[in-house]
């Protein structure tokens, strides 16, 4: 059975509002209006459009905040692993009345629009594709044991990437590039790593601490497995936005390494920091 759209307009005019804001803010022309997203999904969202070639953004125009059709097609649209964003679509006064469901569709990713009397449109939140979602408490269990100046860095990329998931993914790996340069000059200082010209590349510097880890009585014996952590992940997701998907196969792999790369991203983070204090060597960023 195919589900529907249930808004209840309080104005004749709110679709074309939503369709000129759609078209100003997305660029876009072309909508599809009540037709499925996926053929595993019955929902029929109000409006959808097609952005980057393969994500698929679906709009809810509906009288309440968090539209139980939306909720009940939440999961179903997570386990595609397609690249979907969704926003739900209420009145003004709607959204003021009930803050705690704003709080709540927040949470779990979906993105709300608001239009008032007077025409005026607002977008409250950014919507993110579905399946590359972070729940805050799962992000919030990822940081505990980072210092506080490093975590501080972490939550600006998970910011970043709650808007732009490639965006915050570069923004963990800054955070490891610096981190690599800043252990690597401590480590020179306490004679522990050989000097290195000042225009290393990040994956040259990596790779010459890991080879002084493979040494005989080397002193960084034990960090070898965090370097090789960073290694890995530079290697993978340093140039991610380079990587624009060509096929909707593509789309939903960088789906999977965006989350992915984030959060094992941020693991080594924590990993790197506390092994390498073990040797009296404490990472740090530059402010």
């Amino acid at each position: 059975m195919t589900e529907t759209s249930s808004y209840i307009p309080v104005s004749s005019s709110d679709l074309d509002v939503l369709k000129q804001y759609i078209k100003r803010e997305f660029h876009v022309t072309k909508f599809k209006e009540e037709c499925e997203i996926s053929p595993d999904i019955t929902w029929r969202p109000t409006l959808q459009i097609t952005v980057n070639h393969h994500t698929t953004i679906a709009f809810e125009l509906n009288e309440k905040v968090y539209p139980p059709i939306i909720a009940l097609n939440r999961m179903g649209i997570v386990n595609t692993n397609q690249p979907i964003c969704v926003y739900s679509v209420c009145h003004e006064e709607e959204y003021v009345r009930n803050m705690s469901e704003f709080r709540r569709l927040q949470s779990e990713g979906i993105g709300l629009i608001t239009i008032n009397d007077s025409g005026n449109v607002t977008r409250h939140n950014y919507a993110i594709p579905l399946a590359q979602f972070i729940p805050k408490r799962k992000f919030e269990d990822l940081i505990k044991g980072i210092p506080a100046s490093i975590k501080q860095r972490v939550k600006v990329a998970f910011d970043t990437y709650n808007q732009n998931p490639i965006g915050g993914l570069e923004e963990i790996t800054k955070i490891i590039e610096g981190l690599t340069y800043d252990t690597a000059r401590k480590l020179v200082t306490a004679g522990k790593l050989d000097s290195y010209r000042s225009n290393i590349s990040l994956s040259n510097l990596l790779g010459k601490m890991a080879n002084k880890a493979t040494e005989n009585n080397s002193e960084l014996t034990g960090q070898k497995a965090v370097i090789g952590g960073f290694q890995s992940h530079v290697k993978t997701f340093r140039n991610a936005s380079h990587h624009a998907p060509s096929s909707k196969k593509q789309a939903k792999k960088l789906l999977a390494d965006c989350e992915g790369g984030f959060t094992e991203g941020i693991r080594k983070i924590n990993a790197f920091v506390t092994s390498f204090k073990k040797i009296g060597i404490t990472p740090k960023l530059n402010s």
